[in-house]
This record gives C-alpha cells, sequence and structure tokens, in this order.
C-alpha cells in the first residue's frame, strides 16, 4: 500500500475513517472467505436479532420509560 494510500484510510494518522473501515472489512471479508468458505456463506445472512428485539425484552426498562421520557420533553 502506498503512502497516499495509507494517508487516505486513515482519519487522524491513527485510527481508520470511513474509507479505511470499508478497506478493514474488504479485507478480512476476504480472508474469512479463503480461510473459512462454509463461514463465509453463513457471514452473508443477518443472524443476530435487531436492536427492537433485545429493548423489548430488558427486564430493567420499566413499561411506561417511553411515556415518562415523552413527557418530560415537551417541558
Amino acid at each position: 500500500m502506498s503512502d497516499w494510500d495509507r494517508k487516505n484510510i486513515l482519519e487522524d494518522g491513527l485510527h481508520l475513517n470511513s474509507r479505511g473501515n470499508n478497506f478493514m472489512y474488504q479485507q478480512l471479508r476476504r480472508k474469512i472467505e479463503f480461510e473459512f468458505p462454509n463461514l463465509s456463506q453463513k457471514l452473508q445472512r443477518w443472524q443476530i436479532p435487531s436492536y427492537e428485539t433485545w429493548i423489548e425484552a430488558d427486564p430493567w426498562i420499566p413499561d411506561n420509560a417511553i411515556t415518562i421520557l415523552n413527557t418530560t420533553a415537551r417541558h
């Protein structure tokens, strides 16, 4: 990788920017496809429930939490 390419994937010289994250993702997917072809096929599909499922099942959130938040936001 050239210095120019490296600088264009880093936000501040150390942390990845959006291009860097995309580049890292593509590299990781290629490595997984090469080393673990069966796993690569499973990764094509989202397998964890969406966050709404977790929020609905969270026992620590009071039933009236949404109502309380909406009421206090108006004041």
